[in-house]
């Protein structure tokens, strides 16, 4: 792709999208090729992410885009997959095929004995109010009086001021696949315009659109999934650590939020409707 300009590279993609014998879908919803092609003009008509540069020169978050386009015409072919999305964030049907890593987690997750969650690699340990100051905005708390505060809080500054609020199993939270996890309440820094986000699910996993607080959201069941995001600085981070449990995953304004939990999709709902 080293020698395609900007419009022969979209010239290209939208060929292979008309030349992909794509699998039969719901009738009552756009089918596959049509929506890829969708997501296509749109591209064309967002000038803020084309310059008068070459592939060789484009930006990394142009260039993580349509990776991440051709990546999903092919599992579109390979696997029936289908491309879902909400701002800020880009979900793919699909069996998992990991990303070039160009970046690590964050070395900083703690080993303190008996802090839940500690072997997860969520970053390190602080009070809430260093948390807060250190990722820059407002942390938003389940309201919920049966959850009463977090066990645990983590930062990792290196990926996108994320923050995970951690919960230990209780009466209203049963235990997750880490036996010292009940609750995850994750949130951090992303929208279209300063990154992007993918999710990648295997064909175990199951999704169902919802709405958090009048915002598009995702619920996801089954099997860990992949996931990989542009961090505001330009950096392509991935993510292959193993999830604790069903995840739902939502945005609001410039941040995303993701809960995790064995509690079930009502449930989870209402824990993230409960935070002001």
């Amino acid at each position: 792709m080293s020698g395609l300009d900007d419009a022969r590279l979209e010239s290209a993609l939208r060929e292979l999208a008309s030349a992909i014998d794509w699998p039969d879908g719901d009738p009552s919803s756009p089918d596959l090729a049509t929506r890829v092609r969708i997501r296509l003009i749109e591209r064309r008509a967002s000038t803020s992410l084309r310059s008068s540069l070459g592939w060789r020169h484009a930006s990394p978050l142009r260039r993580a885009l349509v990776l991440a386009l051709a990546a999903a015409l092919l599992l579109a072919a390979l696997a029936g997959a289908a491309g879902l999305g909400l701002p800020g964030l880009r979900i793919i049907l699909g069996e998992p095929s990991a990303p070039p890593r160009t970046a690590s987690p964050t070395a900083t997750a703690t080993a303190d004995a008996g802090v839940p969650g500690a072997d997860l690699g969520l970053g390190q340990t602080m009070p809430i109010e260093e948390a807060a100051s250190l990722i820059g905005r407002r942390i938003r708390l389940p309201a919920d009086q049966r959850l009463g505060p977090p066990d645990a809080i983590f930062v990792d500054p290196a990926r996108a001021n994320q923050l995970a609020l951690v919960w230990a199993p209780r009466s209203a939270l049963p235990e997750t696949s880490d036996p010292s996890v009940g609750l995850i309440v994750m949130s951090f820094d992303g929208t279209v315009r300063d990154g992007f986000f993918q999710k990648v699910v295997g064909d175990t996993s199951r999704l169902e659109r919802v709405e958090v607080g009048g915002h598009p959201g995702w619920w996801i069941t089954g099997e860990p999934h992949l996931f990989f995001y542009e961090s505001p600085d330009g950096t392509l981070v991935d993510d292959d650590r193993r999830w604790v449990g069903d995840a739902l995953i939502w945005s609001d304004g410039p941040t995303t939020y993701r809960i995790e939990s064995a509690i079930g999709r009502a449930a989870a709902i209402a824990i993230a409707q409960s935070m002001p």
